[in-house]
């Protein structure tokens, strides 16, 4: 499993650094950015390991982002959508597009039609994740906020 971990997860650590600074992000949301697309791809890493579904793993992946975009928007009082940005950029189905796009331009339609789809699955897997764990945070979000209120008061 491990002999070809260490250098996606590089790469995926850089990539994620380098868009962040793009998107403008500063400080120690920069660190915490770039950490969140190297964790979501860590996991995306095991779970496609482990896993003989091609959308499990990038459902999992954008569970991840979503909980650890949520939890450090609230540790660290910055929008979650900073988080979120960086986190999901190891993740982009950027292969299976250009796949599509290649067989589009070479009049390949069954191979554009299939790599559309698989395109269109990984970014619905993906937004699910990310939409199911966001809501379940905020539904829970007060809850939390009344437990740590009451953990500090005592």
């Amino acid at each position: 499993m491990f002999e070809n971990f260490f250098l996606p997860v590089i790469s995926a650590t850089l990539a994620t650094f380098g868009f962040s600074v793009a998107f403008n992000i500063r400080g120690k949301n920069l660190i915490i950015a770039t950490l969140c697309g190297t964790f979501s791809w860590i996991i995306y890493l095991i779970c496609d390991h482990f896993s003989n579904s091609v959308m499990m793993p990038y459902f999992v992946c954008g569970v991840s982002i979503a909980l650890y975009s949520e939890i450090a928007a609230y540790i660290f009082r910055s929008p979650a959508t900073i988080f979120l940005m960086s986190g999901f950029i190891p993740s982009v189905p950027g292969s299976a597009i250009y796949r599509a796009m290649e067989s589009c331009l070479f009049g390949d339609v069954p191979g554009f039609v299939e790599g559309l789809v698989n395109t269109l699955k990984i970014g619905g897997a993906i937004a699910l994740g990310l939409i199911l764990m966001s809501s379940f945070f905020r539904l829970f979000r007060g809850a939390l906020q009344r437990v740590i209120q009451n953990k500090k008061e005592a």
